[in-house]
Formats: structure tokens, C-alpha cells, sequence
């Protein structure tokens, strides 16, 4: 088996994640999301660099390219979820990803904002004429709904509309030489299901899990984070696995209107 990474390349990446474990500490989040496609194996490294990792604040939105409608789909999952879990008390999300140029991680923010903007015209009411209810309802729930990027990234430039993100604060980037689980499907262990109605060349996928997947290859990668960090190799793997499923099913069964 030949690895695609490094023994330098290994280190400086699993430096870099544990700097987003403290982090995530410090900003005590009470939800953290991490991206379906790419954020996976993230949370699998976190898990062994951090013993205090809270594996059960962790949410998997649909957030990638590879889907049909991604923000439509992306708004829903929101909306469904600040429905379940925003209760008028204040509420931190940190929003785990990978970020090259930052546009996934772009798309996730605007449709989390969309979503706030819905509930917001939900609680003021249907008329606009309630002025006061829906000033009162704007103030309170930007107020109370924190939400922020934490990206690791590799060194390059970024869109125009991330930039804009890092300038206001809204995102923040660990950087690495490498981000080795990227794009290589055999260091992740999810298995979306293929969409076969697509008509276009790439690939598309629903938001369904099709399987899980361990790879020697992904199992080999988490025993070399394990043996650098000075954690038994033989302890270790993939987390989460019902989390996974029930956080993409749960937020996308409840009926919302894409607006």
C-alpha cells in the first residue's frame, strides 16, 4: 500500500488539527457541523488528537457540489434544524471544513443565513405590517444564533465571496501544506448513493447514505495520526457512524418550503 502523504506532510497536518481542537474549546460551541462529504475524516482525527472531543455536538449538513439543488437542499436541512433546536435561547455553531477557494464553505454560510432570515419572518408573523414584531424578532435572533467557519486549508487563493467572510470575522483558517483526506475516497468512510437520474457527466449524489467504508488505507492513515500523537494504534477508527446517518436523515424528513 502506498501512502499518498508524507511522514512531514502527516505531522504538519495533524499540528494543524490540533490547533482546531483548541479552537474549538476556546469558542465552546454547542453544535458543530461538519460537512458530509468532506469533513468526515475530521472528526475522526479530532476524536484521537483530543480525548475531550464532544463527538455528540457534532451535525453532518449536506453541504457539496456533488449534490442536486445543493442550496436549496443545504437551506432545508438549516431551517429544519434551527426549527428543532433553537428554543429563543443563544445558541454557537462552528462550522467544520475543508476550504480551497471557500466556496462550499461560502454556500454553507449564506443558506444557514437564509434559513435564520425564514425563521425570522416566521416568528414576526406572516404580515409585514407587524413592523415591531419582526424588528424585535431581527435584533433577537442574530443576536442569539452564532455561527462561524472554522476552515483547515491549504495555501491558496480564496473567492471573493470567502474573503469577504475572513475580513468580517465570520471565518477563520488553519492552514496546512496538505489537507490529506481531500477528495480521496478511499480516506473517507462514507458511501452517498448515486443519483442515476443525472444527466450530466459528473457524478451526483443523493443525500442518502449508501454504506459506510473502512479502507486499509483510511484505517492505516488514523494509526499513523494515532502513533504521532503517542495514542495506541490499535484503539483507534472511524466514529460516529449512527450520528451520521441520523443528522443527514433527521434534518432533511421534516417538510419545510424552499423559499
Amino acid at each position: 500500500m502506498v501512502k499518498e502523504y508524507t511522514q512531514k506532510e502527516l505531522e504538519e497536518f495533524v499540528k494543524g488539527m490540533k490547533k482546531i481542537s483548541r479552537i474549538i474549546h476556546s469558542k465552546k460551541p454547542d453544535f458543530i457541523f461538519a460537512p458530509i462529504t468532506g469533513a468526515v475524516p475530521f472528526i475522526d482525527v479530532l476524536n484521537i488528537v483530543d480525548r475531550y472531543f464532544p463527538l455528540n455536538s457534532v451535525e453532518y449538513p449536506p453541504n457539496s457540489s456533488r449534490f442536486f439543488d445543493r442550496n436549496n437542499l443545504l437551506y432545508g436541512w438549516n431551517k429544519n434544524f434551527l426549527e428543532e433546536n433553537y428554543f429563543g435561547e443563544r445558541i454557537k455553531i462552528v462550522s467544520l471544513d475543508e476550504v480551497l477557494s471557500g466556496s462550499s464553505a461560502s454556500a454553507g454560510y449564506n443558506q444557514f443565513r437564509r434559513a435564520i432570515d425564514s425563521l425570522i419572518m416566521e416568528r414576526a408573523g406572516s404580515s409585514l405590517e407587524r413592523e415591531d414584531s419582526h424588528t424585535h424578532h431581527l435584533k433577537k435572533i442574530n443576536k442569539d444564533i452564532g455561527y462561524e467557519i472554522l476552515g483547515i486549508a491549504e495555501r491558496r487563493r480564496r473567492n471573493h465571496n470567502f474573503s469577504r467572510l475572513l475580513n468580517q470575522k465570520k471565518a477563520h483558517l488553519v492552514e496546512v501544506p496538505l489537507i490529506i483526506p481531500l477528495d480521496d475516497v478511499a480516506l473517507n468512510t462514507v458511501r452517498l448513493k448515486v443519483d442515476e437520474n443525472a444527466c450530466e457527466r459528473r457524478q451526483r449524489y443523493l443525500p442518502q447514505i449508501a454504506k459506510f467504508e473502512t479502507t486499509p488505507e483510511y484505517l492505516s492513515f488514523l494509526q499513523d495520526v494515532a502513533s504521532f500523537v503517542g495514542v495506541d494504534p490499535s484503539t483507534v477508527g472511524p466514529v460516529n457512524f449512527g450520528r451520521i446517518s441520523e443528522s443527514l436523515s433527521k434534518y432533511l424528513s421534516r417538510p419545510n418550503s424552499s423559499q
